[in-house]
């Protein structure tokens, strides 16, 4: 008797699981994506890339906007998805590179050079981040703006192998590193 009693419950319990709702990954729309990237929350920013899996080059103005928020894991999602790095918000606007040296960004600098960031495109003035980045230094008052630039400046002036291996943390080659 006890035994039966234990597989008519042992029966029941698939039976209630199987009539439980699952939860459900809400579908995130376009203005909650754009909402998220202002926020700096990545999870939202994953979720919507999972689900919608966009056109990285419908992606330029989320990444102009996370960069302009500083918005660090909207950023390295939208870089990792493929964005387009040297693609400006607008026809005459400038790269997210330049934007990046304008705003003192050291950080989103030597992302945006690991990822293949053009250094050489220029503005519409003709001024490239790195030209940009030198008269900052040269023209800084304070110390800390002058370190800032002049970090922009070493990551801008790298070639594109020494910032992968700084993306790995690989030892850089003393030569490599010594003034000549």
């Amino acid at each position: 008797m006890n035994r039966l009693i234990a597989l008519s419950f042992l029966s029941i319990i698939p039976l209630s699981l199987c009539g439980m709702e699952q939860p459900t990954i809400e579908h995130i729309t376009w203005q909650q994506f754009n909402t998220a990237i202002s926020n700096n929350d990545p999870h939202i920013v994953a979720q919507y890339l999972e689900q919608e899996k966009p056109a990285p080059q419908k992606l330029v103005r989320p990444f102009h906007n996370a960069l302009d928020h500083d918005a660090i894991g909207p950023v390295a999602l939208l870089l990792r998805y493929g964005v387009p790095v040297d693609e400006p918000y607008h026809k005459n606007g400038p790269t997210p590179l330049f934007k990046m040296t304008q705003k003192g960004n050291v950080k989103m600098v030597e992302w945006l050079r690991i990822f293949k960031a053009n250094r050489f495109l220029t503005n519409k003035d003709g001024e490239a981040a790195f030209e940009y980045a030198c008269k900052k230094e040269f023209s800084a008052e304070n110390p800390e703006e002058k370190q800032t630039y002049y970090e922009i400046c070493c990551h801008l002036y790298a070639p594109y192998a020494l910032m992968q291996m700084r993306q790995y943390q690989v030892q850089v080659p003393k030569e490599l590193l010594a003034k000549k």
